[in-house]
């Protein structure tokens, strides 16, 4: 997002927060598997605009998010599209950079989009994930514990 925009956004959540703006998606770059991007372009229940309310509170998310990442206390998991057209894959490794290695574990796939569990051939996806869980020894109070 430009300079410009980013202004501009900021205005119109101020004086418009419910304008509704293109969401911009591309949604070829969804998945490789065509089926899942035609599911979802005929999908009703797909938003193709965002409030800019609603935008600008992700944006201060994610920047909240990167200016206290070394606070995080509980496992994370990211699993990340290589090929992501969506989401910039750099943004994910901004953020690792800043956490406790032993804090993380971090998958990338090459060559896949956004949807990595609705690639083509997602089977390591799912194998990671599991693998990820299994190794967790932590049951969900313990996990709300840890955070508080």
């Amino acid at each position: 997002m430009s300079s410009l925009q980013h202004g501009l956004l900021k205005v119109a959540s101020s004086l418009i927060p419910g304008v509704g703006l293109p969401n911009g998606l591309q949604t070829r770059y969804l998945s490789h598997d065509g089926e899942v991007v035609l599911a979802y372009q005929n999908d009703p229940l797909v938003h193709t605009r965002l409030s800019a309310r609603l935008l600008t509170s992700m944006l201060q998310a994610m920047d909240y998010c990167h200016a206290h990442a070394a606070e995080l206390s509980i496992p994370l998991l990211m699993m990340v599209a290589e090929d992501d057209h969506l989401v910039d894959p750099a943004g994910s490794r901004r953020f690792l950079e800043k956490l406790d290695a032993s804090r993380f574990k971090e998958y990338f796939y090459a060559g896949f989009y956004h949807e990595i569990f609705n690639e083509l051939d997602a089977t390591q996806v799912f194998d990671d994930l599991r693998t990820w869980l299994e190794l967790q020894q932590f049951t969900p109070l313990e996990l709300i514990q840890k955070a508080a």
